[in-house]
């Protein structure tokens, strides 16, 4: 059978892609050769078998609610092996079309993933740290998978310097596999040697720091300069989807009328018509640069639960950036089946909507949202559900109205439903709540963090404040700056400008578009951080 111009060229691209693998190999001592000595498996045969296998790991993780601790942040070891998973479906998605030209050596860094997946869940002690590098190997191999096919299939000023770098880079990722298994390879009596133990983690974090370097080294030279490379890199490494465990039914479908006897049990706050309102006033385009921010897609993609907190003066547009993110979040849900859960939160000293300021109030909305859907389906955690049925049963006998959640009860609750699922909250105007409410929402917000199985996420905004920075003092936070918010400054003043011109409110609408440039222009530079 004829193959096609594509299938050819790519078919080159795959035997280049294990020529460099297969250097990286022989830059290798004999004893590290000997780690990775994989025969018989095809690069199809090994891709599946470690996708299965890390699917396998994903399961035991939460089903044992695993976290690992690194580097002082508690590490939620399934959201790891998610990664790992999202990488190996790029990476088969890249390789597809030119599997028939694949030989064994081009399995090799996925044959070293499996192994040290299988070996390493059993070692509680180190396996934490190690699977963690494992999701930077795997992401590294599918990044530079895609790398290798923009550049072998044109020529590029920069390609000739590519290939040492290439190498040098599959070297270390060889490397590091290698110890690895040589380490896991060893009798459990002397791996269980504390000093046998801490030599391999400090020589695994320094292994991983020059995997790093080699990546920057790389990225400098190539990624930077390259429009198509910087095009590819957005989809393939864009913000992490986090989606909800779908092995087990956590849920009860009701009926119209007990749906909303539990919705109305649980929270009047209209967070839906908050979100619709603050998304229609949010110019487009902004807030983009908070989604594009390094710091906050570190913070996004990290694979410890933790709080972002966004700060800035009055007036600098933290309720029109905490839309964005969560209309961001929305969109992803509605691209993604079994999203993982959102709750959003305007807080709100309003004399119309007291509950807005309260911190149970809050958290009962944060319950209502991440344990009833507000679909069709109208389902119901089964541990909100369970809840209600029995204090309605307690409110009927003593002759009373159904007892609401504590503050208490609310944690308690929100730990059950992220138990198993991942969660995102956004509140937005954390100042807005009263100062003792805000320690009492803050300490709520932190045993979620601490106590919840999944990943969650909490985004959070407020004004400049010292009790409410001192009170995050663990947290990511950035502030809004003059030039951090340019962008949308100038987009707001003009959009400002022009509808005073179009309403005639603005010397009667007979203003020339030099004198329009003009008062746009010190009307930004008077703004500041407004």
């Amino acid at each position: 059978m004829q193959t096609s111009p594509i299938q050819s060229s790519l078919g080159l691209q795959c035997v280049q892609s294990m020529d460099l693998w297969q250097k990286a190999l022989a830059t290798l001592d004999d004893d590290l050769k000997a780690s990775l000595d994989f025969k018989n498996s095809t690069k199809r045969d090994i891709l599946e078998k470690t996708l299965k296998t890390a699917e396998e790991k994903k399961q035991i993780a939460l089903k044992r609610r695993w976290k690992i601790k690194i580097k002082n942040k508690e590490v939620v070891v399934r959201d790891v092996l998610e990664k790992i998973i999202k990488w190996l479906d790029h990476f088969k998605a890249i390789g597809d079309i030119a599997v028939q030209y694949d030989q064994a050596h081009a399995a090799l860094p996925w044959a070293g993933v499996r192994f040290l997946l299988e070996v390493a869940v059993s070692d509680t002690h180190v396996f934490g740290s190690t699977v963690s590098g494992l999701e930077t190997v795997s992401h590294l191999i599918t990044r530079y998978a895609m790398f290798e096919q923009v550049y072998t299939q044109r020529a590029t000023v920069a390609s000739p310097g590519l290939e040492p770098l290439l190498t040098g880079l599959y070297t270390e990722v060889l490397t590091f596999l290698a110890k690895a298994m040589k380490y896991f390879q060893t009798p459990t009596a002397v791996r269980a040697l504390k000093s046998v133990l801490i030599a391999f983690q400090t020589d695994e974090d320094q292994q991983l720091q020059r995997i790093a370097s080699q990546d920057a080294k790389l990225s400098a030279v190539a990624i930077l300069s390259d429009a198509e490379i910087l095009n590819r890199l957005q989809v393939l490494e864009g913000p992490v989807h986090r989606i909800a465990d779908q092995t087990a039914k956590y849920t009860e479908t009701l009926k119209d009328i007990r749906y909303r006897e539990i919705l109305d049990w649980l929270s009047p706050i209209r967070y839906i018509e908050h979100q619709k309102r603050h998304s229609e006033r949010r110019l487009q385009g902004s807030g983009e640069w908070l989604l594009n921010d390094e710091e906050y897609l570190n913070w996004q993609s990290s694979s410890a639960s933790s709080i972002f907190l966004l700060h800035g003066m009055a007036g600098s547009g933290k309720t029109t950036l905490a839309s964005a993110v969560v209309d961001s979040t929305l969109r992803q849900s509605s691209n993604q089946g079994s999203s993982a859960l959102l709750a959003y939160i305007y807080c709100s000293k309003s004399a119309t909507e007291v509950e807005l300021s309260d911190p149970a109030e809050i958290m009962r909305s944060v319950v209502r949202q991440l344990g009833v859907s507000c679909g069709t389906q109208k389902t119901v955690h089964r541990a909100v559900l369970n809840d209600y049925e029995r204090r309605e049963t307690e409110a009927k006998l003593a002759g009373f109205d159904v007892a609401r959640l504590s503050l208490q009860d609310c944690i308690r609750l929100i730990i059950i439903i992220t138990g198993a699922d991942p969660a995102t909250i956004v509140l937005d105007a954390v100042d807005e709540v009263q100062p003792k409410g805000r320690y009492e929402l803050v300490q709520a917000l932190q045993q979620v963090i601490r106590d919840s199985s999944s990943v969650v996420k909490i985004f959070a905004t407020s004004r400049d404040d010292d009790q409410i920075l001192s009170l995050l003092t663990n947290a990511s936070t950035l502030r809004i700056g003059a030039e951090s918010q340019q962008a949308d400054m100038e987009r707001f003043v003009q959009d400002q400008v022009n509808r005073a011109i179009k309403s005639r409110r603005l010397l009667g609408g007979d203003v020339s578009s030099n004198l329009q440039a003009d008062l746009s222009q010190a009307l930004i530079d008077g703004a500041g951080e407004m």
